[in-house]
């Protein structure tokens, strides 16, 4: 699977994938904006659970969940002693009870927020993410960009890959010395120098097929009943959250 192929999934289909892709879109939007917004723990823990369900609904595949979840995890646990630990007296270490309340509130957040993004908006695929977008009145320039971002994003990732085999075969081998830090600034410089060239010559290839600065789009979303029913019950299940936060 090379980097492009990683940026757009491919899951299997699964049940959020009849919906419109709109809604998904904002639906992450609204989730988030709630969690942010949520301050007691059992909120917080209940937040997370129907992330993990709508994540379970999705059916992403395990390994890409993983490699996405542990990393997270494994950086707030390098940050636990600087959030609850609360002194040190010789060679003994006192935990905060404070610090470490606020260090399960900050993994609950994080998790809920990075499953929410994983269900609702990582298996969409880039194009698709992409029209949505347009479609929801975002600025054409911007969903533009991150569509021919990911697109040449694996051309650019193979041109690095040519300079360092070059690199190579002239005998450099990375250090912490001037020569290193010199052959990555003239590498990173040649990148984008072929970056640039590649993209004027991507632009005139473009205009060449009648490129007029919008993209037409083949097929528009449409609102069905699945939609509806999926946002009478998640605005509802929003709003009740927030109650149940400010009620403990």
């Amino acid at each position: 699977m090379n980097l492009t192929d990683s940026l757009n999934n491919h899951y299997p289909a699964s049940v959020l994938d009849r919906l419109d892709p709109r809604l998904r879109l904002l639906a992450a939007l609204l989730l988030i904006t709630v969690i942010i917004l949520l301050q007691s723990r059992p909120a917080l823990a209940t937040v997370l659970g129907g992330a993990i369900v709508m994540a379970v609904a999705a059916r992403p595949p395990l390994t890409v969940t993983l490699t996405r979840i542990i990393p997270l995890n494994v950086m707030l646990a390098l940050f636990f002693p600087f959030i609850a630990l609360a002194h040190v007296q010789g060679l003994q270490f006192g935990v905060s009870a404070k610090g470490l309340h606020l260090f399960i509130d900050i993994v609950l957040r994080a998790n809920a927020l990075l499953i929410t993004a994983l269900a609702l908006v990582g298996s969409l695929d880039i194009p698709v993410l992409g029209h949505a977008l347009v479609h929801l009145r975002v600025p054409r320039r911007l969903a533009h960009l991150l569509l021919f971002t990911i697109r040449y994003l694996e051309v650019m990732h193979r041109e690095f890959m040519a300079l360092s085999r070059a690199a190579r075969v002239r005998n450099f081998h990375p250090g912490a010395n001037r020569h290193t830090y010199r052959t990555l600034a003239a590498m990173v410089g040649q990148l984008l120098l072929r970056s640039l060239d590649r993209a004027e010559r991507i632009l005139k290839a473009m205009k060449c097929r009648g490129y007029n600065g919008q993209f037409h789009l083949l097929r528009h979303f449409s609102f069905r009943a699945c939609d509806a029913v999926f946002a009478l019950c998640f605005v509802p299940g929003c709003v009740l959250l927030i109650v149940f936060d400010r009620m403990l």
